[in-house]
């Protein structure tokens, strides 16, 4: 059985203004692509209302660390009343969307994801535990600290675009 550690848990960023929607799904997109993770959108919901347009995607970001163990990143983004905005900047028309994000960050380490110890046998189990308690610990330690750092970097990266449009 694979053995998942969080690392973060519902780390969030809220905001709300204008803002670029599709450029901001792309920078996380390509932000994780830099950090050698891969892009998998999970699930996508898109629904309008009396009040604008409510989106909500989740995407995981999995990077493989080792043959033994790989860090994933889930994202959920989430905007409400969004309504669409054709704003004149420096005499150029651009659409921009102005409402609510809210971006919630979870973060773990998977070890055993491809199931190479098995605890159908007994044995193999007690060795594994052995093995991650004694040996793996101080690797461990080093790619729960390489994960955490990831998201912090991520929520900079995203605090950072999105206040390029406070001004």
């Amino acid at each position: 059985m694979a053995e998942k550690t969080k690392v973060a848990d519902g780390e969030t960023i809220e905001y709300e203004g204008i803002f670029k929607l599709a450029k901001f799904v792309q920078s996380i997109k390509e932000w994780l692509e830099e950090k050698g993770y891969g892009w998998i959108e999970k699930d996508h919901l898109e629904t309008i209302g009396p009040e604008g347009k409510y989106i909500e995607a989740k995407i995981e970001g999995e990077k493989k660390a080792a043959d033994y163990a790989k860090q994933i990143l889930k994202i959920k983004l989430t905007f409400e009343n969004i309504k669409d905005k054709i704003v004149d900047f420096h005499g150029e028309k651009s659409r921009y969307a102005v409402g609510k994000a809210k971006i919630k960050i979870d973060a773990h380490v998977k070890t055993d994801f491809e199931k190479r110890w098995k605890e159908d046998k007994p044995a193999f189990y007690l060795l594994r535990l052995f093995f991650e308690k004694h040996i793996y610990s101080p690797y461990s330690k080093r790619l729960e600290d390489t994960v955490r750092e990831d998201v912090n970097a991520l929520k900079d990266h995203i605090s950072n675009y999105l206040n390029l449009y406070k001004y």
